[in-house]
């Protein structure tokens, strides 16, 4: 509310907002690397993977090139991540039980790791504001969405217009925005007070994993109530979605920064996600 956000990094740069949480992937536009240090293509299942990825995988490898890329940008200090619990499903109006079922769909989709793999297995993709989507659904302008998680679906009102939820695989399971600081603001804070910053970034970062799972959960259960039909898909199909997403991964490699980002990945997909490294290695 304080700035727009296409200025919110130039803001905290210059120090006219000394303190803000920004999504990356906003000014991968400016840095590449910042479309890979949110949920990288969405392929990271849950917030223990997409921590493990950013802050432990290669030695804190993806967390020090953030540092590293911001700081050659301005005078910007990254405090640490701020996860959330997202669960973005598919919302549709007529059962997609398998992924075969994707093409010839209409989709909104505002997030271009799922739209490339929406258009890649034969649906049309378009997008518009959240506030059309009911209506773009109860009209049949379009057959499905992605939007938000359970929980929010259900304050969308989707479940009215919509009654078919794809659970698994998720579309966009976790992401992480960024605290960032004014360098100048950072460095004159007192030892005792940046450790209190850490402290309560931490603290936020619990709360919103318990909130936001619990939140989902009962959302589920809320949606049976309500006439929704819960879809699940085989692991092979999941599988498929995730190798599609991931087919695209090389053109996310502009830089020097953003290919090494993309190795900390394959290196992370290869310790903890074998099947999925296995079937990009095929593709």
């Amino acid at each position: 509310m304080v700035c727009p956000v296409a200025e919110q990094l130039d803001a905290v740069d210059t120090g006219a907002t000394p303190a803000m949480i920004i999504y990356t992937d906003y000014y991968s536009g400016k840095i590449p690397l910042l479309s890979l240090v949110a949920n990288p293509l969405f392929l990271l299942n849950n917030t223990w993977e997409l921590h493990q990825y950013v802050e432990k995988q290669n030695d804190g490898r993806i967390l020090a090139l953030l540092r590293e890329e911001l700081a050659k940008y301005g005078d910007v200090h990254v405090v640490g991540p701020a996860y959330y619990v997202l669960q973005m499903i598919m919302n549709s109006k007529v059962p997609i039980d398998s992924i075969d079922k994707i093409k010839g769909m209409k989709f909104r989709s505002g997030d271009v790791p799922v739209a490339n793999a929406l258009g890649a297995l034969g649906a049309s993709v378009t997008w518009s504001p959240g506030e059309e989507i009911y209506t773009n659904l109860s009209s049949g302008v379009i057959d499905a969405c992605t939007y938000c998680g359970p929980a929010d679906s259900i304050a969308m009102g989707f479940h009215e217009v919509a009654k078919y939820w794809l659970r698994t695989p998720l579309m966009g399971p976790v992401n992480v925005d960024y605290f960032i600081v004014n360098g100048k603001v950072w460095r004159e804070l007192p030892d005792d007070l940046k450790a209190v910053v850490e402290s309560a970034l931490a603290a936020g970062n619990a709360f919103a994993e318990f909130q936001g799972s619990a939140d989902n959960g009962k959302a589920w259960g809320q949606a049976k109530d309500l006439g929704v039909t819960i879809v699940d898909w085989s692991e092979e199909d999941a599988l498929k979605w995730n190798a599609t997403v991931a087919s695209f991964l090389p053109d996310f490699g502009k830089d020097a920064a953003s290919k090494e980002a993309i190795e900390v990945l394959k290196a992370y997909l290869q310790e903890y996600r074998p099947e999925l490294a296995k079937a990009l290695m095929e593709q």
